[in-house]
Protein backbone atom coordinates (compact mmCIF):
# COMPACT_ATOMS: atom_id res chain seq x y z
CA UNK A 1 0.00 0.00 0.00
CA UNK A 2 3.06 2.30 0.69
CA UNK A 3 4.99 1.31 -2.29
CA UNK A 4 1.43 2.34 -4.30
CA UNK A 5 1.28 5.56 -2.72
CA UNK A 6 5.27 6.23 -3.53
CA UNK A 7 4.49 4.98 -7.58
CA UNK A 8 1.68 7.33 -7.58
CA UNK A 9 3.94 10.41 -5.96
CA UNK A 10 6.59 9.56 -8.25
CA UNK A 11 4.04 9.97 -11.59
CA UNK A 12 2.57 12.95 -10.24
CA UNK A 13 5.93 15.16 -10.03
CA UNK A 14 7.02 13.28 -13.43
CA UNK A 15 3.63 14.97 -14.79
CA UNK A 16 4.11 18.14 -12.79
CA UNK A 17 7.60 17.90 -14.39
CA UNK A 18 6.43 17.33 -17.82
CA UNK A 19 3.69 20.12 -17.47
CA UNK A 20 6.18 22.80 -16.46
CA UNK A 21 8.65 21.88 -19.42
CA UNK A 22 5.31 22.17 -22.11
CA UNK A 23 4.56 25.86 -20.65
CA UNK A 24 8.32 26.57 -21.23
CA UNK A 25 8.41 25.11 -24.85
CA UNK A 26 4.85 27.15 -25.51
CA UNK A 27 6.04 30.13 -23.96
CA UNK A 28 9.16 30.17 -26.10
CA UNK A 29 7.17 29.48 -29.33
CA UNK A 30 4.99 31.88 -28.92
CA UNK A 31 8.20 34.53 -28.05
CA UNK A 32 9.37 33.42 -31.65
CA UNK A 33 6.74 33.63 -33.56
CA UNK A 34 4.09 36.15 -32.05
CA UNK A 35 1.64 35.98 -35.11
CA UNK A 36 0.34 32.58 -33.04
CA UNK A 37 -0.47 34.64 -29.83
CA UNK A 38 -2.94 37.04 -31.98
CA UNK A 39 -4.95 34.08 -33.36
Amino acid sequence: MVLGETFIFRFYRKVLRIQKIMRVVKKSILHRFPLYRNG
